[in-house]
């Protein structure tokens, strides 16, 4: 508000100066104060989008799993981060443009997750483990995948569900 007051050029030197400041008190640079911020908003769309998604019931080999879906490029790149649990027949259903080798990896994901990539024609081609929060493992798929379905830990084994079962959406 007391902007409106302040000569634009005047307004702009204290507004550099305030952020210098900032940066220069909290010991970071710019860069990592950037990064923070955008998992902080990472975060917050994660909240909002759990509240807004609504669960889509699939059945492998008859079990079934409701899942939220990951469609966009922006929904896809946050996926499952941030969560502290995941109920235990819930999942997340990416869904690609188009079949190829799709990779993942667990960036600021708490949760053990299994993860399977599907074929365009509704088959698991490949099934991995992936552990909580280890960004140096990139979970590759084995084969040209159209969507993949990330669960909790140990569903699929609990579930006697392995390659070639065939997902019903």
């Amino acid at each position: 508000m007391f902007a409106r007051f302040i000569k634009p050029g005047v307004y702009a030197w204290c507004l550099s100066c305030c952020l210098l400041a900032c940066n220069d008190r909290r010991g970071e640079a710019p860069q990592t104060s950037r990064l923070k911020s955008s998992d902080q908003q990472i975060k917050n769309e994660t909240a909002a989008s759990m509240q807004n998604n609504r669960l889509q019931r699939i059945t492998i080999n008859g079990a079934p799993l409701f899942v939220e879906t990951a469609q966009t490029d922006t929904e896809r790149q946050r996926g499952l981060m941030f969560r502290e649990n995941l109920p235990p027949d819930q999942g997340m259903l990416f869904v690609f443009p188009a079949a190829q080798i799709q990779s993942f990896w667990m960036r600021n994901t708490f949760i053990p997750l299994d993860i399977a990539f599907i074929s365009s024609e509704g088959a698991i081609v490949d099934i991995q483990q992936m552990k909580p929060v280890d960004e140096s493992i990139l979970y590759t798929s084995r084969a040209p995948a159209l969507y993949a379905l990330e669960v909790n830990a140990g569903w699929f084994a609990a579930h006697q569900i392995d390659l070639g079962a065939r997902v019903n959406f």
